[in-house]
């Protein structure tokens, strides 16, 4: 019995110390590691600002009116001074394209302009002598039909002169519109031919920019929507524009279809033809919405919530410290958003400018103990996720790299 006794001592005192080294390693270790991965929060304050969704892509400069300059003519090109780079107005000669036939039509149709004249006076001046003796109806009938047909010649050769001195006149070949010299195919002594471009000018003051859009982003992109523009090559510099327009069919290539959408920009001083451009296109908009960071954001079964402090306390942006700071504080409180942005999230109903809300920081802990334990969640439960109580949408909420949202 002495020793039954004995070795249910001895057996009890094991239970004992095992029982007590686990619960003081529990004490130590997991409610450590429970304590070091609670949620923490900072407060922030529920803004009215300006929001704006954007989508971005890129293109290149070129102009929105250009004319190629063709001689009228086939010829020899003189008096060509201008260059690439030169700027022009309208009506500027820009340089002749000879033709010796075109002088010698000159000659040829005057000389025979000068031969109907000479026909028609003397018909005139035969029907007028005959007109004072007496002849028969059918001489006097002779001369009115001949008469007519020495008009007719007048009349045809006086349009062939014509014809043959704009011609001429023509052989000055003046820019149709004011702009840049782009291109100069030709040069002095050079062959003109009649359709084929000797001279590109460019209007500089109609710049555009074509750019790719993604088939996600194109729904969105509507005629009239602001863009706002910068130039790689011109980096201290952020211009404006507007959507002019987009492409009814797209492009694919490797899988991705694209469709070009021209956005003209609003006085492109500086710019210059092929310069690479960044464009970021205002799709949504709207003046004084209420907003809430991205971070603040709770999801639920399908529901959005934001956690707003039992107390109108009011504090700064991000405080140093959050130690003091807790979901406890808190209620979930179930709003409606509008425009969501990579920063801000507009509120339509639920809460109003300035109330106070909770936003929660990034965990710096790995550890999964404290969603093991159930720990503090809030009325949502669990503590990680969209799902759980602290949970927060991610602040960048791109979905291709074309697109990207701001807020003004």
């Amino acid at each position: 019995m002495k020793i039954k006794n004995i070795k249910a001592i001895i057996l009890g005192t094991v239970v004992i110390v095992i029982s007590a080294s686990v619960y003081v390693g529990y004490n130590k270790f997991v409610k450590k590691t429970a304590t070091s991965t609670a949620s923490k929060f900072y407060s922030s304050t529920v803004k009215t600002m300006n929001i704006s969704k954007t989508i971005q892509g890129t293109g290149a400069a070129y102009a929105g009116t250009t004319s190629s300059v063709t001689p009228n003519n086939n010829g020899t090109i003189s008096g060509l001074s201008v260059k690439v780079g030169d700027t022009v107005t309208e009506g500027q000669e820009l340089f002749i394209c000879s033709s010796s036939a075109l002088t010698k039509a000159v000659t040829d149709t005057t000389k025979k302009l000068t031969k109907a004249n000479e026909q028609l006076t003397s018909d005139e001046s035969a029907s007028s002598a005959d007109s004072n003796k007496v002849t028969s109806d059918a001489k006097s009938v002779d001369y009115a039909s001949k008469i007519s047909d020495d008009e007719d010649s007048v009349t045809e050769a006086t349009t062939e002169l014509s014809n043959a001195k704009t011609a001429v006149t023509n052989q000055s070949v003046m820019s149709p519109i004011a702009g840049l010299v782009t291109t100069v195919n030709s040069a002095n002594g050079s062959t003109g031919n009649s359709g084929k471009s000797s001279i590109t000018v460019s209007d500089m003051s109609t710049m555009k920019i074509k750019v790719s859009v993604d088939e996600l982003d194109i729904s969105s992109v509507l005629a009239g929507q602001k863009a706002t523009i910068k130039f790689d090559a011109l980096p201290a510099k952020i211009f404006t524009g507007t959507v002019e327009s987009a492409a009814q069919s797209g492009t694919t290539t490797n899988n991705v279809t694209t469709y070009d959408v021209v956005v003209s920009v609003t006085n492109p001083t500086l710019i210059r033809l092929g310069m690479n451009a960044n464009v970021t296109i205002a799709v949504q908009s709207k003046s004084n919405a209420i907003v809430i960071p991205v971070e603040a954001l709770v999801e639920s079964n399908s529901k959005k919530y934001v956690r707003v402090q039992n107390n109108d306390n009011s504090s700064s942006e991000q405080p140093t410290s959050t130690s003091q700071i807790t979901e406890t504080n808190s209620k979930l409180v179930e709003i409606t958003t509008g425009i969501d942005t990579e920063d801000y999230i507009e509120i339509t109903k639920g809460v109003t400018t300035g109330q106070a809300i909770l936003v929660q920081l990034p965990s710096s802990s790995s550890s999964t103990t404290q969603r093991g334990m159930g720990g503090p969640g809030g009325p949502m439960g669990g503590g990680a996720g969209k799902q759980g109580g602290g949970g927060q949408k991610s602040g960048n909420n791109n979905d291709s790299s074309s697109k990207s949202t701001t807020a003004k």
